[in-house]
């Protein structure tokens, strides 16, 4: 039965349970040139260009799918995190805020979409929208960890609400230990409250777990140790922070000087 839609989009499904993607991205849109009203086909195809990071794909096929399904808030998540990628914040803000109106009722979609509108209004530095909604998804979702680690992160680095951020982050670590970018974010803020040994210790569990091959961690690293005067082994892990690649700005002053900067 070549002419009927559904066997394309079960053909898709088992595609995709194996991960073929690319067999099941053209079973689906087969599905789709017989069939365009089933929702369930268009989600599957946006999650494969998502997937595949495939971003000016996924804001095509949002469009098309905006337009038969406009109410379907999933379809804003994904082309507001297209959107997103492509460094285009404000076309993503309005993309979320669309989306949310349409999530009210899924009270962990809703969250999601605040959680996105903080990232988004950070990455537009309108820290305070950023803050709010952040306060907002977790009001929905108080046990999401990416949330709680983020929010906490961004505060640190403007140090500000440490203590609101501390407690944010240690909540994060406790719902997933273990997880060196967390264990990162509690280190920084225990850095910025001064307390240079809490940091080194958590930071060395953010090494054990993984963080031994992120060049930010390792420049934080270098960061605790020369507060805590330990100037040679600063130098050192500033260096192979340099080496694996970190986006930080002073890097090179700090490794020419050997001393801190911010």
């Amino acid at each position: 039965h070549p002419t009927e839609a559904k066997g394309w989009s079960v053909s898709g499904d088992l595609y995709f349970i194996d991960e073929r993607l690319n067999n099941a991205l053209v079973a689906y849109q087969k599905a789709l040139s017989i069939n365009k009203d089933v929702f369930q086909v268009w989600q599957q195809v946006l999650a494969i260009h998502n997937q595949n990071r495939d971003w000016n794909k996924v804001i095509e096929v949002s469009g098309e799918a905006m337009e038969l399904f406009p109410n379907q808030a999933i379809i804003y998540l994904f082309r507001g995190g297209a959107e997103m990628q492509l460094k285009e914040y404000d076309r993503a803000l309005k993309t979320y805020n669309r989306g949310e109106k349409m999530s009210a009722g899924n009270t962990k979609l809703q969250a999601q979409f605040f959680a996105n509108l903080g990232d988004a209004y950070h990455s537009l530095r309108r820290e305070t929208e950023s803050d709010s909604a952040y306060d907002k998804s977790l009001r929905l979702d108080p046990e999401n960890a990416y949330v709680l680690n983020n929010y906490s992160y961004y505060l640190s680095l403007r140090k500000q609400n440490l203590e609101k951020a501390k407690q944010m982050s240690a909540y994060a670590n406790k719902l997933e230990p273990n997880n060196d970018s967390f264990l990162d974010t509690y280190a920084w803020i225990m850095f910025q409250l001064g307390d240079f040994n809490a940091a080194k210790e958590a930071q060395e569990k953010a090494l054990k777990a993984g963080g031994d091959q992120s060049g930010t961690i390792l420049e934080h690293y270098g960061d605790i140790l020369s507060k805590l005067g330990k100037k040679d082994e600063a130098l050192n892990y500033w260096k192979k922070a340099k080496e694996l690649g970190t986006d930080s700005g002073t890097i090179d002053k700090k490794i020419a000087e050997q001393k801190y900067f911010e």
